[in-house]
């Protein structure tokens, strides 16, 4: 209904009418016009919303609570509610944690929903998880959060990742010896309780030996839509279906990383060869099966003098993408600038390399736009090998960003969008701080900031007025030479900002959702080692 139409209705008409849509409607709906504000900020449609609210704040949905406890409830969440206003930190206790030191998968956090593994010092000097306490961060629907703790699993997990959206918690489980030796299991269990999803399969045994005892860093789990492809060290990858436990593609060669663009589409990163390449395939999910994925194209990355000491692959993926009718891909991302389309989403390949120039490591970025791997028509082929088309990384340079990024070397690195979170270390009169850096590769958010720089627009984001430290960089020629042995030229500019207003002194990991920085800290700023507590900074 046209708003000019449902305006001119009688007022009394119109609030019989809103009290019967959805209240989660009618918040969203009060960013429409000034007279519909108004007209949805009437005494019986603003008691209609505050009621539906209060009652969606219960952890079951459908449990009937009286008016009185849901009027007791809104005294609490009045206030952060009418002002739009929540904490800017909000700190979580943590019972154990060992997020961010590699000894075990202790943390995930997906659309608002901070996940952290509990610990166990029991088995001698090894850390294993044993449970899961699940953090509903403050947000617009849930300004106070949210707490709960799920049951310890049946054995100790190795690593886990989360789906909010369709209640899901994936663990990858080692189980007691059997037989002589230890199974590696995937489990699908519901957030909300930690119980078998009712909609899963019970478990999917991986089959054969893992590669001896894979560190937590070493496994990828990526949910989208009905799969779920894990990548266990580099000679395990599997994409499954976790309602059905059909198994639907098993790799037998060396993978070191694998990305996902959609339901239809991924790439795995190979460094067995002299240039390390990424080769991205298509697939039908509904034949996968029966079908194998088809190898589309081969990209190859700058051509390093020597073997990367670490090297990794990041990239968000939708929460789902599915096709339309129309050949779209649907997703759940939130606006500008953190979710752009599909195409404009970053990916940052994180190279770690030994100059011979220096004593210590230094970290290279590789920056390109999903859109590079998404074009169904490859340009630049330079070769065919086996009916597939490789483009050399002299054809598709001037679409990335290469070159040092200073950073802490094997510390994570995190995305969402076309955003990307990570931290360097500085020392100073032998006082070690670590800052906090955002990079954005969305064309339009570097356009930006680019005529904010000349025009001195109004142009606010997020994390507040793009004249707050939004600097846009291009990539320099890294000659052929120590690095590499080829020249690689890129043209794909970045924003880049440091987030001076987070504390800096004592962060030892980071992690990003969205509008929401999540740091872990240690309570003592000269024992950085000492993780007990985390602050969510919410922007």
């Amino acid at each position: 209904m046209a708003h000019s139409t449902f305006l001119s209705l009688p007022p009394e008409v119109c609030i019989q009418i809103l009290i019967l849509v959805s209240w989660k409607t009618l918040i969203h709906s009060k960013r429409v016009s000034k007279a519909f504000l108004r007209l949805l900020q009437s005494s019986p449609v603003e008691y209609q919303i505050r009621l539906g609210i209060a009652g969606y704040e219960q952890n079951n949905v459908d449990y009937e609570i009286s008016v009185k406890e849901r009027i007791e409830l809104l005294d609490r969440i009045e206030r952060p509610f009418r002002a739009a206003k929540f904490p800017s930190v909000v700190p979580i206790k943590l019972v154990m944690n060992a997020a961010f030191d590699g000894q075990c998968a202790s943390c995930d956090l997906r659309d608002g929903f901070y996940v952290e593994g509990r610990a166990s010092e029991e088995q001698g000097m090894e850390l294993y998880t044993f449970g899961a306490t699940v953090h509903r961060l403050p947000s617009a629907l849930h300004p106070l959060g949210s707490s709960w703790i799920l049951p310890d699993f049946k054995y100790p997990i190795r690593d886990f990742t989360s789906s909010p959206h369709n209640d899901l918690l994936v663990t990858v489980e080692e189980t007691l010896p059997f037989n002589g030796e230890a199974l590696t299991v995937l489990r699908f269990l519901s957030l909300s309780d930690g119980r078998p999803h009712p909609q899963s399969c019970a478990e999917f045994v991986l089959q054969g030996q893992l590669d001896g005892d894979i560190p937590a860093e070493f496994y990828v789990i990526i949910i989208i839509g009905d799969l779920v492809c894990l990548l266990a060290g580099r000679w395990y990858f599997t994409i499954l279906n976790w309602k059905t436990g059909q198994s639907l593609v098993r790799w037998h060669d060396e993978v070191r990383d694998v990305i996902f663009l959609h339901n239809a589409r991924f790439a795995i990163l190979k460094t067995d060869q002299e240039i390390m390449e990424l080769i991205v395939y298509s697939f039908d999910p509904r034949e996968l099966g029966a079908v194998p994925p088809t190898p589309h194209a081969i990209y190859q990355l700058p051509a390093l003098t020597r073997a990367p000491l670490y090297i990794s692959c990041h990239c968000d993926p939708p929460p789902f993408g599915m096709y339309r009718n129309d050949n779209s891909i649907s997703t759940v991302f939130t606006p500008l600038p953190f979710s752009p389309r599909l195409e404009d989403r970053a990916l940052w390949i994180n190279m770690v390399i030994q100059d011979p120039n220096l004593e210590d490591p230094v970290a290279y970025a590789l920056i390109f736009r999903a859109e590079t791997l998404l074009r169904d028509e490859v340009t630049g082929v330079t070769e065919w090998r086996d009916h597939i088309p490789v483009v050399s990384g002299s054809c598709w340079m001037h679409e990335t960003y290469f070159g040092e990024l200073p950073s802490d070397n094997y510390k994570p690195f995190f995305t969402y969008g076309s955003r990307m979170v990570y931290q360097q270390s500085q020392s100073n009169a032998g006082t070690t701080s670590r800052g906090l850096y955002l990079l954005d590769c969305n064309p339009s958010f570097v356009a930006m900031v680019q005529a904010n720089s000349t025009t001195k627009s109004a142009f606010f984001d997020e994390f507040g007025p793009l004249d707050a430290g939004w600097v846009v960089k291009r990539s320099i020629r890294v000659s052929a030479g120590d690095i590499v042995s080829e020249d690689w030229v890129g043209d794909l500019p970045i924003s880049w900002r440091k987030i001076e207003h987070s504390p800096v002194e004592y962060i030892v990991g980071s992690m990003m959702d969205g509008e929401r920085i999540i740091t872990v800290h240690s309570s003592d700023p000269t024992q950085p080692d000492d993780l007990t507590h985390i602050s969510v900074h919410v922007r």
